[in-house]
């Protein structure tokens, strides 16, 4: 079906641009916050992931850590 396949296109572009913004928006604050954590044991991107891994880990979305690096679809 030609409709549903044009939604399906129309979702993946909705879904890509925001995953864009939402790079564009780590980028910003990697720039503009740059040296604040360096006197904290952890980056505070680095601590950010570690958190979002464990948090996730326990919501059962993957199993392993590792397993995060496989949701990043912006090698795809």
């Amino acid at each position: 079906n030609p409709n549903e396949y044009q939604k399906l296109v129309d979702l993946h572009m909705e879904i890509i641009d925001l995953k864009a913004c939402c790079n564009t928006f780590v980028f910003q604050l990697r720039y503009r916050y740059r040296g604040v954590s360096m006197s904290h044991e952890f980056d505070a991107p680095q601590e950010a992931i570690r958190r979002v891994i464990a948090k996730n880990m326990t919501r059962g979305y993957y199993l392993f850590p590792e397993d995060f690096e496989n949701l990043d679809t912006n090698k795809s």
